[in-house]
């Protein structure tokens, strides 16, 4: 008798923040890099949600940035306010350094997930290293764009277009993504203050 197949992991929304500015290496880079993961839970912080950080199925740190993994019922509040608290508390930082501020790339995505994490985030990497969101994030000069960021189609449909944000979804733009063998459909967008 043959095995029956394995059983689908559950499904997990997958946050990848990378250093925007990924010129060069040394010190000022590995110290950018580090601050990355007190920058994002400090963020759940800032919008109230402490306990999430406690609550993610993941978090690891790797040249392909840092990725959280948490359950998908958070994934409408990832988008909105995680995106504009995470440019508040990067804008709040900047101030206090004497140094280049630390500016992010942002994906979101969602996929099923064992708890460890695995090679099916490839979706989440690929986006935050799609070249429209790199773009995004050097177009917004002299201005500073703190998060830079782009949602996988999925979390585009199931999120902003269901309307589990207050955001629209005239704020996010369409691009094809060609990253690798990797080819998909992102939606940017650029948090900002509101007015």
């Amino acid at each position: 008798m043959s095995e029956p197949p394995p059983f689908l992991p559950p499904y997990r929304a997958v946050l990848v923040a990378d250093n925007r500015d990924y010129d060069g290496d040394g010190p000022a880079r590995q110290r950018l890099d580090e601050s990355v993961p007190e920058v994002l839970r400090a963020t759940f912080d800032r919008i109230g949600q402490p306990d999430l950080w406690r609550e993610l199925a993941f978090q690891d740190s790797s040249a392909l940035g840092h990725t959280l993994g948490l359950d998908t019922r958070y994934l409408p509040l990832l988008v909105e306010p995680y995106l504009q608290a995470l440019r508040r508390e990067l804008a709040a930082r900047s101030r206090h350094t004497r140094t280049h501020p630390l500016r992010l790339r942002v994906s979101l995505g969602v996929c099923p997930l064992p708890e460890a994490g695995a090679p099916a985030r490839v979706e989440a990497h690929n986006l935050i290293n799609a070249q429209s969101v790199r773009n995004l994030a050097r177009r917004a000069d002299p201005t500073p764009a703190f998060v830079a960021a782009i949602l996988s189609e999925r979390v585009f449909n199931d999120v902003v277009r269901a309307g589990y944000t207050r955001l629209s979804p005239a704020e996010f733009t369409r691009t094809e993504v060609r990253v690798k063998q990797y080819h998909g459909t992102g939606y940017l967008h650029l948090p900002r203050e509101p007015e």
